[in-house]
């Protein structure tokens, strides 16, 4: 396959260990398993369950999260155990949580909302109280919080106001491997991740042409997740929330930017959302080849399809695979789900790193802006501006 054929290449570019022709990104082994054991309620599931507990190695933190969604659906097929008896303790943790992270963040999210301002929450707070049929199933920790580059200046400056905290300075710098900030909360309320855009591994034209001291003066073309968004309300504050099918182009783009640690959620929540019913399939395709991720799009549905059983549509996969996507697109999916190159190759993980910033840009903007990317990263590495507590994929 020709996408194959480049992602390898990319490979060879990093001095990574070649890639075979399944994307390495995907879960196998325990990761399959634990996945299987929690979305299949067939004879497969079962199956992997049985595996997974006979495996064994200890639970990492993301397995952890999937407990309460395996323990709900073997509830009637497997015996009881510690693994089943943890992941029922922590659905009702998570319960608890949500109550406690609805209750403190209302306020904060009506304020923001008061001052006219479009304010809409991400990932895992829309998931837990709108997708899944229990928010006890879907563990978060933070609130994400998107705003529109135009009014991200001052909307932290009003958290800041209400006593929220950064460790890093939001310059020109910090923006090139950033598209949000992390926020810690005064006492103990809980934190929230303010965004400018939805996710950095999805391309935003134009972006590359603002990096400087002007970044946030025009907004980026996140217009149609803002367009399609729907109300949702938290603890009385009405916020927006995105369409089900930005929410899983986004929570795959989320998964596929691996970083160290492979990342499992993002399967779950795929899943709960493809199983809801509310995907517009026709604004996914479209959306996927917009922003440059098709190839993430269409590895992924075919992993949900093949391995866990989600009734994904063929129409709709077909579609994605008849997309060729460019060389630079390829380029930028391998330098977004493989792993961290060695530092050795500095140039050359900065060359790919602008491949996946700009993978939709015109080339021409690409290799202009150019002079303006290499001065910020210096002035980071200079000054420090990206470095702990920057946002993570």
């Amino acid at each position: 396959m020709r996408r194959a054929a480049w992602v390898r290449g990319t490979d060879r570019i990093l001095g990574r260990p070649p890639r075979g022709p399944r994307p390495a990104w995907l879960p196998a082994g325990p990761d399959d398993l634990v996945l299987r054991a929690a979305l299949r309620a067939d004879a497969d599931g079962r199956s992997a369950w049985d595996a997974y507990c006979a495996w064994a190695g200890v639970p990492s933190p993301e397995h952890e999260r999937l407990l309460p969604l395996v323990a709900a659906t073997r509830a009637a097929d497997s015996p009881d155990g510690p693994l089943l008896a943890r992941g029922r303790a922590r659905r009702r943790h998570t319960r608890v949580r949500l109550r406690w992270l609805v209750h403190a963040a209302a306020p904060v999210l009506g304020d923001l909302a008061t001052d006219g301002r479009p304010v809409m929450v991400l990932k895992g707070l829309p998931l837990a109280l709108r997708h899944y049929h229990d928010p006890g199933l879907r563990p978060l920790h933070d609130v994400d919080v998107l705003v529109r580059p135009r009014d991200f200046a001052a909307t932290l400056d009003r958290l800041r106001s209400r006593g929220y905290t950064t460790r890093v300075v939001v310059d020109p710098a910090f923006v090139v491997d950033a598209r949000g900030v992390d926020l810690e909360a005064p006492g103990n309320g809980p934190a929230l991740d303010l965004h400018w855009q939805v996710h950095r591994s999805v391309a935003l034209r134009g972006a590359p042409a603002a990096w400087g001291p002007r970044f946030f003066d025009r907004d980026r073309p996140d217009d149609p997740v803002w367009a399609r968004s729907v109300p949702l309300e938290v603890g009385g504050a009405t916020v927006r929330a995105p369409s089900a099918a930005d929410l899983l182009v986004h929570v795959i783009a989320h998964g596929a930017a691996v970083g160290r640690e492979p990342a499992l959620r993002w399967a779950a929540d795929a899943a709960v959302l493809i199983r809801g019913g509310g995907v517009d399939w026709d604004v996914l395709v479209a959306d996927a080849a917009r922003r440059g991720v098709t190839p993430e799009i269409a590895d992924a549905l075919g992993y949900l399809a093949d391995a866990l059983g989600v009734a994904v549509p063929a129409d709709a996969r077909a579609r994605l695979d008849a997309i060729a996507p460019g060389r630079r697109t390829v380029v930028a999916y391998a330098a977004r789900t493989g792993p961290p190159p060695p530092t050795r190759m500095r140039l050359r993980r900065h060359a790919l790193t602008w491949a996946a910033r700009t993978a939709t840009e015109p080339i021409r903007t690409s290799l202009v802006a150019i002079p303006r990317y290499a001065a910020a990263l210096a002035r980071r590495d200079r000054t420090g501006a990206a470095g702990a507590g920057s946002p993570t994929p």
